[in-house]
């Protein structure tokens, strides 16, 4: 498995494709240079260009970490070059036509893309040039130090085997309808009499049910104790397969129909050795990285220029207070979907973290919903999705708010 970087000028790429903003802006003909990497420059206009790619809500407070970013990526291509390494044109000719068919776009798209962003034809493609290099680089050099043997994930499986048990679950369908007054609870009646009448329970989701989350699914949620909020997971857990009933919660009333349960178990080493496997690659890719980046700054020539540290000194700006009547848990519920594994500490970690505000989120147990963690493309937990985009591992309350907006 090749060395994966998460770095912004891969994301830049991708968001170039399809971006409707514009850049902060390009510097004058007379460059004014923040750092020097073994004597080779990094831009003011370059690192501007680099941060106008990156989601809006991450443009604030990250200065340092980009500059930090903008380094390494200077230190690897050096290295790349030394080792004979760097991409050709045909090998940019190729991703680039991969970047265009993925995004169904044709080359004047790109062409009307770079404008938007004052980037010429050839920046972009050296850009591309850049990345390509460096992933050939980190996997000639890093692959081997980073492979994970069948051994290792027995091992952490025996190590871990009490975090690897699947709670009972629960499958119920649901019609959700909005308000807390009579003339809600009156409804919600005349929809279960329909459905105790013959009508289609999946039907009568499309017509009435105000989750959309739901509707395309026919109202069908599958989890364990402690995912929802509390009187629409005890009445779940307490109905029999078949029966149905009204229960109210503050979303409104909820028309439950219960489909299944299942019983909690042991999780087999087949079971979990995919997640396991991919899970101690992630964490030996991280530190062979980091080591190798390490290396590669404690014997380079790094030089900050006044602009440059003034730049990387510059304090995080106050954030903004929270909406009235809304509180952070239920901002990040709307704007994120966690996905995890009942199974994960990491997972189990990271719900706790909100503690009873748990029920507040949006929360994909993957080993009850595995059609749709697949479908999703979640390949390691727990999974923030927010977005488009995929965020691998535990968050922070601090970066939970730079990436949903949502203010503590």
């Amino acid at each position: 498995m090749g060395i994966v970087i998460l770095v912004i000028a891969i994301v830049g790429i991708v968001v170039l494709m399809g971006a409707k903003s514009t850049p902060s802006g390009k510097g004058g003909a007379e460059e004014t240079v923040l750092v020097t990497v073994n004597g080779e420059p990094i831009t003011e206009s370059e690192f501007l260009m680099r941060k106008s790619l990156a989601p809006a809500a991450l443009r604030e407070g990250v200065d340092k970490q980009l500059l930090d970013i903008l380094i390494a990526e200077e230190l690897l291509m050096q290295q790349a070059t030394e080792e004979g390494l760097v991409a050709s044109d045909a090998d940019v000719d190729q991703a680039i036509a991969s970047l265009l068919e993925q995004g169904g776009l044709s080359e004047d798209d790109l062409s009307e893309n770079l404008k938007t962003f004052g980037m010429s034809e050839e920046s972009f493609r050296e850009m591309i040039r850049q990345q390509l290099s460096i992933i050939r680089l980190l996997n000639e050099t890093l692959t081997d130090k980073t492979a994970v043997s069948d051994e290792e994930v027995a091992a952490y499986y025996d190590e871990h085997v009490d975090e690897f048990f699947s709670e009972g679950t629960v499958t119920v369908r649901h019609i959700l309808i909005s308000g807390d007054d009579e003339k809600a609870k009156e409804l919600a009646e005349d929809v279960l009499k329909q459905f105790q009448e013959g009508s289609d329970f999946c039907d009568l989701v499309e017509q009435y049910s105000a989750d959309e989350g739901s509707r395309e699914k026919c109202g069908q949620y599958t989890f364990p104790k402690g995912v929802m909020v509390p009187a629409f997971e005890e009445a779940a857990f307490a109905m029999e397969p078949g029966e149905t009933r009204i229960v109210q919660t503050q979303y409104g009333y909820h028309v439950l129909l219960k489909i299944d349960e299942a019983e909690g178990r042991q999780l087999t080493l087949d079971e979990t050795a995919p997640a396991i496997k991919q899970q101690l690659e992630r964490e030996k890719q991280l530190a062979a990285y980091e080591e190798f980046i390490d290396k590669l700054r404690s014997s380079a020539d790094i030089v900050y220029t006044d602009a440059g540290n003034e730049m990387v000194a510059t304090p995080e700006p106050p954030t903004a207070p929270a909406p009235e009547g809304e509180d952070f848990a239920s901002c990040v519920g709307k704007a994120a979907v966690l996905y995890t594994a009942s199974w994960d500490s990491a997972s189990q970690e990271q719900l706790a973290q909100f503690g009873d505000d748990v029920t507040k989120l949006t929360v994909v147990e993957c080993t009850a919903n595995k059609e749709r963690c697949d479908a999703e493309g979640i390949e390691a937990y727990p999974t923030w999705v927010i977005g488009e985009q995929h965020h691998l591992g535990k968050l922070s309350p601090e970066m939970l708010s730079k990436l949903t907006g949502c203010q503590q």
